[in-house]
């Protein structure tokens, strides 16, 4: 049996045992085909048998298969960057000291979570006077296509700007905003981004 395998095993057996005071049982058919079987596990159990008896009976590679299931979100679903109310107030008096600064807040196409993160963080600064790229009222983030999801929240800004120490005014202290919220990294620099503008890039939580 592959040791990887075996690994699994023991500790679906575990789970099982904590779950219940009743033995699992494992028939062997060959040297292949593992089918495990307990009576009165709970229903986690019961799945993690299930997922197991399917890697069995189908000659799936666990590796393979432990690389799937580390693609898949966290608890159960998609889950968000979320700001408190308090956070949420600093972050509005912060954009009220900085009014017209320009950004762009995007997001991972498809990521309805960070669409959410999106949506709120573009509502707060637009309320406090700020602008998007073009200069129009900030009213909307923007999906942004990638090969590697965003994760976490980042500050980009004009890397020529950032080469010459000539950042948005309000930059650092938006960073540094965000980073007290346990979410974002130092300014980062891309030609992707026009002069005087930064973007903010929001992706799941890291």
């Amino acid at each position: 049996m592959n040791v990887l395998f075996r690994i699994l095993l023991c500790g679906a057996f575990v789970a099982a045992a904590f779950a219940q005071e009743r033995p699992c049982t494992l028939n062997a058919v060959g040297d292949s085909v593992q089918l495990f079987a307990c009576t009165g596990v709970k229903a986690e159990s019961a799945q993690i048998l299930e997922i197991l008896n399917r890697i069995a009976a189908d000659k799936l590679d666990p590796h393979a298969v432990l690389s799937k299931l580390a693609e898949l979100p966290r608890g159960g679903g998609a889950r968000s960057i979320e700001l408190t109310e308090l956070q949420r107030k600093n972050l509005g008096i912060l954009a009220k000291q900085y009014p017209g600064q320009k950004i762009a807040v995007v997001y991972t196409k498809g990521d309805a979570a960070a669409a959410a993160t999106a949506a709120l963080i573009t509502s707060i600064l637009g309320s406090g006077g700020w602008l998007d790229r073009d200069g129009a009222a900030l009213t909307k983030a923007v999906e942004y296509t990638t090969d590697k999801p965003f994760l976490g929240i980042e500050v980009l800004v004009n890397d020529h700007d950032l080469e010459d120490r000539d950042l948005p005014k309000a930059a650092v202290p938006l960073t540094l905003s965000l980073q007290a919220m346990g979410y974002a990294r130092f300014p980062g620099g891309t030609p992707d981004v026009p002069h005087g503008v930064m973007q903010l890039r929001i992706g799941d939580p890291p």
